[in-house]
Order: structure tokens, then sequence, then C-alpha cells
């Protein structure tokens, strides 16, 4: 691991900017460069949804235009307001198999469900057999949906980089939930894994030294943004 990538991995975002403790100048103007490529181009993986799964009031087909009775949006709606859900951990593990000898889960995989109220990046999701565990989201404050008792909306999560399409989240919903009778239940999420609808890296200047400033774009969790830049850095080595 180079020393750009090594100290990145132990630093800590507050209020904006990024203290590079023990850098110089030369330093941290290469971690901005590498960070600022890495978040044009999308390459910082994190997690997002590729796969939902709702289920009303009464059971019904599955309509993407239409609202399933209890759930106050629709699939085609859900796509764009997940969005908004993006994490920096992937634990859970799917519903369906928690009974099993070998439950569905996996590194680059986390399964939230939320079974009623209303929903929002702040609150309301849990980790599907790990209740106990908070779910943090990067971004703050953003409604996802409003469920009525007894309906329910289950989350695959993909941990990645650019852009998975529906064909190839289909495929890894497929993978995932290989050998489960939830293999067909999901409808794919095309993710795009782009940080730049939440935040900037402001261009660096020599006389901020060994700090970098980010410009928020939203209410953001700088625990989750920290955990996700950490481990970046951590899995980057000497290849960024």
């Amino acid at each position: 691991m180079g020393l750009e990538e090594s100290l990145l991995e132990v630093s800590e975002i507050r209020n904006g900017t990024l203290v590079v403790e023990g850098a110089d100048t030369g330093c941290v103007r290469r971690i901005h460069q590498l960070l600022q490529t890495a978040l044009f181009e999308g390459t910082i993986p994190h997690y997002r949804p590729i796969g939902l799964y709702v289920k009303g009031t009464v059971d019904s087909a599955r309509e993407i235009i239409t609202r399933a009775p209890g759930v106050s949006k629709s699939y085609l709606e859900l796509f764009r307001d997940m969005r908004g859900v993006v994490m920096s951990q992937g634990k859970g593990v799917l519903r369906e198999s928690l009974m099993a000898d070998e439950p569905v889960s996996g590194d680059d995989v986390g399964f939230l469900y939320a079974d009623g109220g209303d929903i929002t990046t702040d609150g309301g999701f849990q980790f599907a057999g790990n209740p106990a565990h908070k779910v943090e989201m990067l971004v703050q404050g953003i409604p996802v949906v409003r469920l009525d008792k007894g309906c329910e909306l289950r989350v695959i999560m993909y941990r990645g980089t650019g852009l998975v399409n529906f064909e190839e989240a289909e495929y890894l919903i497929k993978q995932h939930l290989r050998g489960t009778n939830a293999m067909t239940g999901y409808v794919p999420v095309r993710a795009v894994y782009n940080l730049y609808n939440d935040l900037v890296l402001q261009p660096f200047w020599e006389l901020d030294g060994n700090i970098l400033k980010f410009t928020y774009k939203c209410k953001v969790n700088e625990k989750v943004l920290t955990e996700i830049i950490n481990r970046f850095a951590a899995e980057a080595g000497g290849e960024i």
C-alpha cells in the first residue's frame, strides 16, 4: 500500500473537511487527485439497491406502474426514490433463507426490510436477520415510502461501482438468490454508483495544508462517508 492510501485509510471526515494527518502538501495534493478522479469516474465502491420486493395488504399481480394496496408508491416511483439509499455496510441475510442451513448472505450484498410506517433514509429499515444492528445511510432526511400495517418492502443492496443496468441487476439477483424461492420475486433496479449527486470535492489549495474540503448537496452522514472512503483506500492499495 502506498503512503497516500495508508493515510487516507485512517482519515476521518468532520464538518466537510478531511484532515490527512502526517502528510505534506505534495502527498495531500496526490490524495486529492486520487479522490477527485475516483469520484468523477464512479469507482468508489458503496452499496445501492439492485432489487426490490413490495408486499401490499392483499396479494396482487406485480405491476410496475400500479401501486400495491397499502403502499404509497409504485415500483416505478421507488426506482426514483431509492437513489438516496446509499450505505457503507451490507449486513443482513435474505429473509426467505433465514431457516435454511446456509442463509443467503455475502460481503458484496446486504438485505434490508421495512414492514410498516413512514420509511426514510433516517429510519424504518432493518437488516434482515440482524435487526439489532443500526442501519445508517449516507444521505439523511429523504422519504422513501409509506407502508400500511401488514405491508413490506424488501431491498437487495449490492456493493459496486460504475453502472449496474437492469439486465446486470437481474443477473446479480439470480446469482445471489440461487436455490431459493425468492429468485423471481424481486424487481431489478438500475444502480448508478455516482456520489456526485450528494457531494463534491473542492479544489485543492496549498494554503489549506493537509486539509481536503467537501461541499455537500444534501444532508450527509459523515460517519458513513468516512467508512466508504476508508474502505476504498484500504482495498485500493497501490492500484489507485
